[in-house]
C-alpha cells in the first residue's frame, strides 16, 4: 500500500476495529492477569481482525504522528466514536515512547496477547520505558512484532488555543447580534452558520476540551454566554446520535438563537430575583410566544433554518406536552426542539443566577434531570446526554481515594472504564494545593494490577474555592 493512497471501507473498518479491541484488551490487561477469561476473550477476535489485514497488505503498520494515525502509511479518518478510542491509545503509547507498531506474516494468537501483556505491563512513569520495552522483546517470543521509537517532532501548535478563540468569537458574535435584535437593525446572520462550520470538525478533534470550555459562565452576559454553551452542548450531543453535517449545522444555529425570544421580555422580570406572581408568569409566558416569532423575518438571509423557530418555541415545552398552550397543536415535538431542551437546562442549572446564586454542581444537574426524564426531556435522548458527559462530567472537581482533589478533563469512551475519567490533580495527598499532572484513572500498578486511584464522589468546586475552567483555558496559552 503506498502513501496517500486511500483505504477502501473494508480495511479501514477492520484497522478500527483492530484498534478498539486493541484498547480494551490494554485497558484489561492492566488490571488482570494474561490467562484472565476476560482479556482472552478479547485477543482472539482481535487477532482474527489483525490475521485479515496482514493477509490483504501483508502487514499491519500503525504509527502515531502528533495527533493522526496512520496505517500502512495512511492516515485514518475518525468519527466521533473511535477518535476518543484513538485518543486513548495513543496517550497510553506516547507514555511509553512508541511511535509505531508493525505485525508481519507468520503472526499467532499467542504473540499477540503476548505483545500486549508487556505494553500494559510496562510502567510509563518509569525511567526510559522504551529502552527496558526493548529488553523484554525477546525476537524468539516476538518474532513477527517490530516496535518503533516515537520519532522527535518539534511541538504543533495547541489545538486547545484555536477551540478556546472560536469559543469567545462566538460569544462576542452572538452578543452583537442581540445587540442588533434589541435595535431593530437588519442583521448578516450568515456569521452564525459560520460558527457552527468551525466548532463541528473542533468537536470531532477535542470533544472533551470544549465541554470544558462550557464551565465558562457569565461571561459578557448570561445570554450570549448561555446561548455558546447551548450550542456546544447540543451539537456534541447531536453527533453522538449520527446527525448529518448538514443537520448538525442546522441544529447549532438554531441553538444559539434558542433564547432569542427573552430579549421581548423586561430584564427586570428575567433576572427578578425573588419568585415571580401570577401576573408576572402570565406576561411572561406570552412575551416569550411572541418573542420566538422574531427568528421568522431573519429568513431573509435564507441561511438561518426554519427549524430554528421551532427550538425557540419548543424547547420551553415538556416532552410529555403537558405544558403545550391550548391553542398550538403539537402531538410530538421535533429532535432538535428536544436536544436543546436537555443542551439549555443543563447549562442553566450549572449557572449562577439572580435567582439562584449558587449553581449546581455537573452531577447534581444531570441528578435533577434524571428525576424529570420522561416528563420534561426525551428519556432516549437524555440517556445519550448522561452517557457523553460521563458519571463524572468534564469540568467536575472530584475527591478520589488517595486523598487528592483532582478536576475532570475527559471521560473514558469505553462504558466499562465510565467511572475512570483522566484527570488533572490539583492537591496532594494531604490536601495541599498543587499544579499536580493529569492521570488516567483506568492505570493500575503493574505488580499489583490494582488501580492506582479511584473516584470516591463529586464536589462542589465553589465550597473549595476551585474555578474548574482556568484549568482549561491554561491549556490554550
Amino acid at each position: 500500500m503506498t502513501p496517500g493512497r486511500d483505504l477502501d471501507a473494508k480495511t479501514r473498518e477492520l484497522a478500527l476495529d483492530f484498534l478498539l479491541r486493541f484498547n480494551i484488551a490494554f485497558k484489561i490487561a492492566k488490571v488482570y492477569e494474561a490467562g484472565n477469561r476476560l482479556f482472552q476473550e478479547q485477543i482472539e477476535p482481535l487477532f482474527r481482525s489483525l490475521a485479515l489485514i496482514i493477509h490483504a497488505a501483508g502487514e499491519a503498520a500503525f504509527s502515531f504522528r502528533r495527533n493522526a494515525l496512520f496505517f500502512n502509511q495512511v492516515r485514518l479518518e475518525f468519527d466521533l466514536a473511535n477518535y476518543q478510542n484513538f485518543r486513548a491509545l495513543a496517550a497510553e503509547f506516547a507514555a511509553r515512547g512508541i511511535g509505531a507498531v508493525t505485525f508481519g506474516e507468520g503472526l499467532t494468537c499467542e504473540e499477540t496477547g503476548r505483545l500486549i501483556g508487556l505494553l500494559a505491563g510496562l510502567d510509563p512513569d518509569a525511567p526510559e520505558p522504551f529502552a527496558r520495552l526493548q529488553k523484554e522483546l525477546d525476537p524468539r517470543l516476538f518474532a513477527h512484532v517490530a516496535v518503533e521509537k516515537t520519532a522527535d517532532i518539534p511541538e504543533a501548535a495547541k489545538p486547545e488555543s484555536d477551540a478556546a478563540k472560536i469559543y469567545y468569537l462566538g460569544i462576542f458574535m452572538l452578543q452583537d447580534v442581540f445587540e442588533k435584535q434589541k435595535r431593530k437593525s437588519p442583521l448578516g446572520l450568515n456569521i452564525l452558520r459560520r460558527w457552527v462550520q468551525n466548532i463541528v470538525p473542533l468537536l470531532a478533534e477535542n470533544e472533551a476540551y470544549f465541554l470544558g470550555l462550557t464551565a465558562i459562565k457569565g461571561f459578557e452576559g448570561y445570554l450570549p454566554n448561555h446561548g455558546i454553551n447551548t450550542a456546544i452542548l447540543s451539537v456534541a450531543l447531536g453527533r453522538r446520535l449520527g446527525l448529518s453535517r448538514r443537520e448538525l449545522l442546522d441544529l447549532g444555529a438554531g441553538a444559539l438563537l434558542h433564547d432569542i425570544d427573552t430579549l421581548e421580555v423586561a430584564p427586570g422580570l428575567l433576572d427578578k430575583p425573588s419568585a415571580l406572581n401570577a401576573e408576572e408568569r402570565k406576561s411572561v409566558h406570552r412575551q416569550l410566544r411572541l418573542g420566538a416569532q422574531r427568528i421568522l423575518p431573519l429568513q431573509s438571509g435564507r441561511r438561518i433554518p426554519v427549524k430554528a423557530f421551532e427550538i425557540a418555541f419548543e424547547h420551553r415545552l415538556r416532552v410529555d406536552l403537558a405544558n403545550v398552550p391550548p391553542e398550538v397543536r403539537r402531538t410530538s415535538l421535533h429532535l432538535f426542539g428536544r436536544i436543546v431542551k436537555i443542551a439549555d437546562a443543563y447549562d442553566a442549572l450549572t449557572t449562577r443566577r439572580v435567582f439562584r446564586p449558587t449553581a449546581f454542581a455537573p452531577g447534581e444537574a444531570l441528578a435533577m434531570m434524571r428525576a424529570k426524564s420522561g416528563e420534561e426531556f426525551d428519556p432516549i435522548l437524555f440517556k445519550a446526554f448522561a452517557s457523553m458527559l460521563g458519571p463524572y462530567p468534564v469540568g467536575s472537581l472530584v475527591a478520589l481515594d488517595t486523598g487528592e482533589l483532582a478536576i475532570v478533563l475527559e471521560s473514558h469512551p469505553q462504558a466499562a472504564f465510565a467511572a475512570r475519567p483522566r484527570v488533572k490533580l490539583i492537591t496532594d495527598t494531604d490536601g495541599k494545593r498543587v499544579d499536580g499532572p493529569e492521570a488516567d484513572l483506568t492505570d493500575a500498578d503493574p505488580k499489583t494490577r490494582k488501580f492506582k486511584r479511584s473516584v470516591l464522589l463529586s464536589l462542589d468546586p465553589g465550597r473549595y474555592g476551585v474555578r474548574t475552567v482556568d484549568y482549561f483555558l491554561r491549556k490554550a496559552r
